[in-house]
């Protein structure tokens, strides 16, 4: 597979230069330095000392000398999400990067994220535009950019009235239609995982996002990545809002997915799901 090439832009210049070399900058101004708790020197040449950014920061970065990196949006057990502008179209995408490239199973589910989610062609699901691995080794995928609140959010902010949750409600039974006749599972389908947007003069427009842990028809359905069904323990546990009574490096909230534990999250998933038994997309609706 290609490797895609990550670059940075200089803020003072505008010049792109490879992300591990030093940059000369052509508009810095031989001054003195300026002194902070991190120190930035000026002379040509711009290093900063102090805490150092994350390893998995790309923010300020170019991908693929197209994607220009402007901020970080989120992370989860299995990737980190940014908003970056597609340079060419002028265009707001979404760029998920994997976190851990050197773990085989984990590889596996992000490609397979992006070749199921790209197979699916439907309005109400999220559009996957592209797939690649940067130099350092990680996976990232390219989708559209969504603007506006998850259902997840919306719920939390009280009743939502009937007509407006059976207007949403349809848009998801639309979308993950689409969804299982491509012989597709999602398999986490759940209010955080369904995005409310403005699209064609619509509000609350469904977009379904993160097939991380989907699966298809074709592939088998059985569950992996958990020899036992979920115990009574871990159920009190996640409805009691308390997780950390569970095996360590499990999600901190009951609303995310465990890895490693259960493909899923307990409180949408369906009673075969939760016993690790082969599902189809009845699973999903249980969800619903």
């Amino acid at each position: 597979m290609q490797v895609t090439s990550v670059s940075r832009r200089c803020p003072d210049c505008g010049e792109t230069y490879p992300n591990s070399a030093e940059h000369q900058c052509k508009a810095a101004k031989n001054t003195d330095a300026i002194s902070a708790s991190g120190s930035v020197s000026v002379s040509g040449s711009v290093s900063v000392s102090g805490p150092a950014a994350p390893a998995d920061d790309l923010v300020g970065t170019i991908i693929g000398e197209r994607y220009d990196v402007i901020s970080r949006l989120t992370s989860g057990g299995m990737g980190v999400v940014y908003r970056a502008r597609h340079i060419l179209l002028d265009s707001e995408v979404a760029i998920k990067v994997l976190l851990k490239p050197q773990d085989p199973d984990a590889n596996f589910r992000f490609l397979q994220e992006a070749q199921l989610a790209s197979k699916i062609k439907h309005a109400n699901t999220v559009i996957i535009t592209d797939f690649g691995v940067l130099d350092d080794g990680r996976s990232y995928i390219a989708m559209e950019f969504l603007r506006g609140p998850t259902l997840g959010k919306l719920i939390s902010q009280g009743p939502v009235e009937p007509l407006r949750a059976c207007q949403i409600t349809m848009q998801i039974a639309r979308g993950l239609q689409a969804v299982h006749d491509k012989g597709i599972i999602h398999r986490d389908l759940k209010p955080d995982n369904i995005h409310l947007v403005e699209q064609d003069g619509q509000k609350d427009f469904v977009k379904i996002v993160d097939f991380g842990i989907a699966t298809s028809a074709a592939a088998g359905l059985t569950m992996k990545g958990r020899q036992a069904p979920i115990t009574e323990a871990e159920i009190k546990a996640l409805s009691t809002g308390q997780p950390e009574s569970l095996a360590a490096g499990h999600a901190s909230s009951p609303r995310h997915t465990l890895p490693g534990m259960v493909l899923g999250t307990p409180q949408y998933m369906s009673p075969e799901q939760t016993q690790g038994l082969d599902i189809d997309a009845r699973s999903d609706q249980y969800a619903l």
